[in-house]
C-alpha cells in the first residue's frame, strides 16, 4: 500500500512542481509505478541535485522506506527537511511524524506539533487532524480544549470529514 501511495503522491508532485534541469522527474515516475525502483531511484537523485523539491521528498520516502536503498531515516530527514523548507507539505507531515514516533530522530512532541502547524497552516488537511489528535489525546502536549477544537476545525475547513465527525462531537461535549 505504501508503494501505491508513494507511487500517486510522485504523479501528483511532478505534475505540480515539474522540473526545471535537464532530468525528466516523469521517467522516474514511470519507473517507479512499473517496479523499476534502481532507475527511479537514478532519476530522483539527479532531479533532486537539479534542485527539484519534490523530487528530494520524493527521494526522502525511498530511504524512509528502504525502496532500491537501505532504510535510512537520517537521510530522509535530511532531504524532508529540504523539501519542507521549500513548501512541500508532505514533507513537513514526514518530518513531524518522524518526530512523533521518534524515527532517525530524538522524539519530540514539540517539534512534531511545530512540523504539523506548519503544514496545517499552509492548507495541508491532514496535518490539522494529526495535530488536532494529539492535543486531545494530550500525547506530549498538555491538554488544551480551544486549540484541540481549532486544529479539527481547520481540518474539517480543508475537506477532512473525520475531522468534521470530530468537530460535531467537540460541540456537543461542550468544547
Amino acid at each position: 500500500m505504501k508503494k501505491i501511495y508513494l507511487s500517486l503522491t510522485f504523479v501528483v508532485g511532478v505534475m505540480f512542481f515539474g522540473c526545471g534541469g535537464s532530468v525528466n522527474p516523469y521517467e522516474g515516475v514511470q519507473a517507479y509505478g512499473h517496479g523499476q525502483y534502481e532507475k527511479a531511484l537514478s532519476v530522483y537523485q539527479a532531479a533532486c541535485r537539479e534542485g527539484d523539491n519534490f523530487m528530494c521528498y520524493s527521494l526522502g520516502g525511498m530511504y524512509e522506506e528502504g525502496i532500491a536503498v537501505k532504510q535510512n531515516y537520517q537521510k530522509a530527514r535530511e532531504l524532508y527537511v529540504s523539501a519542507c523548507g521549500a513548501g512541500i507539505l508532505d514533507a513537513c507531515y514526514k518530518l513531524a511524524d518522524f518526530y512523533k514516533q521518534g524515527y532517525g530522530v530524538r522524539q519530540n512532541t514539540e517539534q512534531a506539533i511545530a512540523y504539523y502547524t506548519q503544514a496545517c497552516s499552509k492548507g495541508l488537511a491532514k496535518a490539522c487532524y494529526t495535530a488536532g489528535l494529539m492535543y486531545y489525546n494530550q500525547q506530549g502536549v498538555k491538554e488544551d480544549r480551544p486549540v484541540t477544537k481549532e486544529f479539527f476545525g481547520k481540518a474539517c475547513d480543508l475537506g477532512d470529514q473525520k475531522a468534521c465527525e470530530t468537530y460535531k462531537k467537540l460541540n456537543e461535549a461542550g468544547y
